[in-house]
């Protein structure tokens, strides 16, 4: 089979797509790691991601059975196709929008996020498994060519010290491990969860972490008491801890992507402000 690379691949590759008498096209803005399209088929719209390149070599086959648990509690769109690659085919929610960051910040919002991330948590088993940790040293070692920032090495030890800290201290559980902000969509009372590629079982502290770490000290409070129903100091310093790890595994993964990705965006500079936003 030959390999797919772009968007006319994955059209041919999906017969709903392939077949339809009128197709329409249109490129879709906000992904980082893949491109994304708009595809009208008929009377059907759908929204496919094409894997950019920046290929970080993450087993994806999580994903799929991701998707399946999340789109029977509701909380995930259809999956139409998933390919290889990392491509796939998922339906257009027509009344949703992304979260912006100020929308993320909202008190009121803080409680649904939480409790959609206690959803998430709640779905599992399933076979695969994200260890933030491997991966960032996996992709740290991909990216040697790369020009690492001041403070990367001291991040590095904090982040193995949380390791070794939390080691044995959490019952892992189905994480998405990638809640940024344009992952969580709003559909008036209702939230969906999108990109389920680097779902596996992990520490439930790091999905917490995707949305705390743009968080000032109260919005931290509000998550942790959405999610656990109170903020204690240790509450407070596993997040923090975890938010240097998520940062430390996204500043892995965007020097992985600077160095092969097709997405027209700044990685390099992208790198520099994740780490101006470590915890103390």
């Amino acid at each position: 089979m030959t390999a797919i690379s772009d968007i006319d691949g994955v059209i041919k590759a999906v017969p709903l797509l392939a077949t339809a008498a009128t197709l329409d096209v249109a490129p879709l803005e906000g992904g980082l790691s893949n491109l994304n399209y708009l595809v009208t088929a008929d009377s059907d719209r759908f929204v496919v991601r094409v894997a950019a390149g920046g290929d970080e070599g993450w087993d994806r086959r999580g994903e799929r059975e991701a998707v399946r648990l999340a789109k029977a509690a509701g909380i995930a769109p259809e999956v139409v196709a998933l390919l290889p690659g990392g491509h796939s085919v998922v339906r257009f929610i027509e009344s949703a929008q992304p979260l912006t960051v100020e929308e993320l910040r909202d008190r009121a919002m803080l409680d649904r996020v939480g409790l959609l991330l206690r959803t998430i948590h709640g779905l599992g088993p399933i076979a695969a498994s994200f260890s933030p940790y491997d991966e960032t040293r996996r992709m740290l070692e991909m990216a040697t060519s790369m020009s690492y920032p001041n403070g990367l090495q001291r991040l590095l030890d904090r982040n193995a010290e949380t390791e070794r800290r939390r080691d044995g201290s959490y019952i892992p559980v189905l994480c998405h491990n990638d809640p940024y902000h344009l992952n969580i969509l709003l559909d008036g009372d209702r939230l969906w969860m999108i990109d389920w590629e680097y779902s596996g079982m992990n520490d439930p502290m790091y999905d917490l972490a995707g949305v705390g770490y743009l968080q000032d000290d109260v919005g931290k409070v509000t998550l942790l008491e959405s999610y656990f129903g109170e903020s204690t100091s240790g509450l407070s310093r596993d997040l923090d801890d975890m938010i240097a790890v998520y940062l430390g595994w996204n500043v892995a993964w965007s020097l992985v992507q600077a160095k092969s990705s097709q997405i027209d965006f700044d990685y390099v500079g992208f790198v520099d402000e994740l780490m101006t936003m470590v915890p103390d």
